[in-house]
């Protein structure tokens, strides 16, 4: 594939927090906005307290930071956390590339990924086109698993 030489993963360091930040609120923002409002404060406080724990690792496309990815390698399954890319470089394959990448360490480790995606965020089709089934949902968010191809 074309993109596996242009898009790489590095681990973010302290300095990549408001990067990180501002790539959430222009993937995502809109999203979070149209479910239950944009609350700046609130959304960079949660998003420090995140930082602390589940810190992403950066998406780089051409050599340009684009993303964020965070994948937890559990003991049942990996979880899908944060995937933001910014607005101008979505649909050209880098998420669908890197989903493929996951995918193939999932199969390949025996587990399935499960993830959380908000119901009004476009995303879900892609998840949905990867073999991922809508598990569970609540207000806000469908809950999605995608079986291994080898069970573990």
């Amino acid at each position: 594939m074309l993109l596996t030489h242009r898009v790489q993963l590095r681990p973010s360091v302290e300095s990549d927090e408001e990067f990180c930040f501002q790539v959430k609120k222009k993937a995502l923002g809109a999203y979070i906005e149209q479910t239950c409002g944009w609350d700046e404060s609130f959304q960079r406080q949660l998003y420090a307290t995140e930082w602390v724990t589940r810190r992403p690792a950066i998406i780089v496309f051409d050599q340009r930071d684009v993303g964020t990815i965070e994948i937890r390698a559990e003991p049942t399954q990996f979880y899908l956390g944060e995937f933001y890319l910014l607005p101008e470089v979505q649909r050209q394959g880098i998420g669908r590339h890197l989903l493929a990448d996951l995918m193939a360490t999932a199969d390949a480790a025996g587990k399935p990924i499960a993830l959380d995606v908000l119901k009004v965020n476009p995303a879900r089709r892609l998840y949905e086109r990867s073999g991922f089934v809508v598990t569970g949902s609540n207000e806000h968010y469908y809950q999605m698993k995608r079986e291994s191809s080898r069970p573990g």
